[in-house]
């Protein structure tokens, strides 16, 4: 009869141990990515060395042409792979690249809408608030544009005179 207390204690240090490390540096998608395709490059050569080797036997034998067609496969199969982690580490760049244009045309339209501003003696937020509401006041009574709201001020100055004294 075997001892029931020794072996939980086994499997659960054979399970401590098979654990992956949690580390606090954690790789993103693209050098996780990297590292696999390194693998796979290197299993990669390894299968084509072990296809240049059976085929430089010459042997014909059933064993040879099974042996030969697994490989192959295998070759094939980590090729797709290779294929797809390549699709991974290049749309990590892009997608970095994305963000990097967008937070740069982010500052720059800030710059724009600061700099106009500011050339037109707007320093606060009540002013950018009363703008604001006169933008919301033209949209409500549809009147769209400059030359627009020129033509009702002149018709107002023509028809209704005692407005503006």
């Amino acid at each position: 009869m075997e001892n029931n207390t020794f072996k939980p204690l086994t499997e659960q240090r054979l399970e401590e141990t098979t654990q992956p490390i949690a580390s606090s540096d954690k790789k993103t998608k693209a050098e996780q990515a990297k590292e696999d395709l390194k693998t796979v490059n290197e299993k990669m050569t390894s299968l084509q060395e072990k296809i240049k080797t059976l085929v430089a036997n010459k042997e014909k034998s059933e064993e040879y042409k099974t042996s030969l067609k697994n490989l192959k496969r295998e070759l094939a199969e980590l090729n797709i792979k290779k294929a797809g982690l390549k699709k991974k580490i290049n749309s990590a760049k892009t997608n970095a690249q994305i963000r990097k244009s967008k937070k740069y045309l982010e500052t720059a339209k800030y710059e724009a809408i600061k700099t106009i501003l500011e050339k037109n003696n707007i320093y606060n937020e009540n002013a950018v608030k009363n703008l604001i509401k006169i933008k919301n006041l033209l949209y409500h009574y549809n009147i769209k544009g400059f030359k627009h709201l020129e033509q009702i001020l002149t018709y107002i100055k023509e028809n209704i005179p005692k407005l503006y004294e």
